[in-house]
Formats: structure tokens, sequence, C-alpha cells
């Protein structure tokens, strides 16, 4: 009987660490900490926290944790629906941001891929410094 308990014990904490050792390789797809690491290392440095990182088109709960600031919403809603009436001003819509965007001596954003194309084949001066699986990291300069 001890056993059976001991061998249940050891298999049930072997198969959890396989789980949670599985669970990293979604560490990408699930969080922006790769993406912004990589976007800061091309960019030579970590971001002045005094120019603006936008989230275009989608809002992705982590960059904002990992800069430690909040990052404007453009073309974006959903839950921050009821923030956005309160302070509009902490949202964009797609052309009032390419507006800002154009005339800012420097800004960031993050987008996933077919937005970046997109806004590539409006014109909109961009540079990328990070892509991932999901999503693409931009400069303005």
């Amino acid at each position: 009987k001890t056993w059976g308990i001991a061998t249940l014990a050891l298999s049930t904490l072997l198969a959890l660490q396989l789980a949670f050792f599985g669970q990293d390789s979604f560490r990408q797809v699930r969080s922006s900490w790769d993406i912004l690491a990589a976007a800061q290392r091309a960019n030579g440095g970590p971001f002045d926290p005094a120019v603006p990182v936008y989230q275009v088109g989608s809002y992705d709960q982590t960059l904002p944790f990992y800069l430690q600031r909040p990052t404007p919403l453009v073309d974006y809603r959903d839950e921050m629906a009821l923030g956005l009436e309160a302070e509009p001003h902490k949202g964009f819509n797609e052309a009032t941001w390419i507006t800002a965007w154009q005339v800012a001596a420097q800004g960031y954003a993050m987008m996933q891929h077919d937005t970046a194309a997109a806004l590539a084949a409006k014109g909109v001066p961009m540079r990328v410094l990070a892509t991932d699986p999901r999503r693409t990291f931009v400069a303005r300069r």
C-alpha cells in the first residue's frame, strides 16, 4: 500500500512538472515579454518613458505591465470601452493616430502583422524593431 501511494504521488509530481514545463513553450504567444525585449535590444536600450507606446487594433494586457506605464489604444474598445468613454483622450481612431504618429518625433507601436502590412501600404512611416508569431513591434523612426 505504501509503495502504491508513493508511486502515485511521484507520478503526479512528475506529470505536473511536465505540464508546467510544457506551458512555457506558449510564452511567445501569451506574453509580450519576448517581443518587448527584442525591440529594446534593436532600439539600443530601454524605451524613453516620455515616448508613447501604442497598441494598434488589439490590446495585450502584459505590455503595460512590462513597460510599467499605460499604453494608448488605437482602434480598440472591447473591455476598455467604459474607460475610453470616461477618458476619450486615451484612445485614438486610426486616422487621428496616423496624424499624431506622422508628426511625432518618436513613438512605438505594437500591432498584428496584417495591421502593420495595411499601415505600411498606406505609407505610414514605421521601422520594424521586432516580430513574433502574432505581432509586430515598430518604431516611428
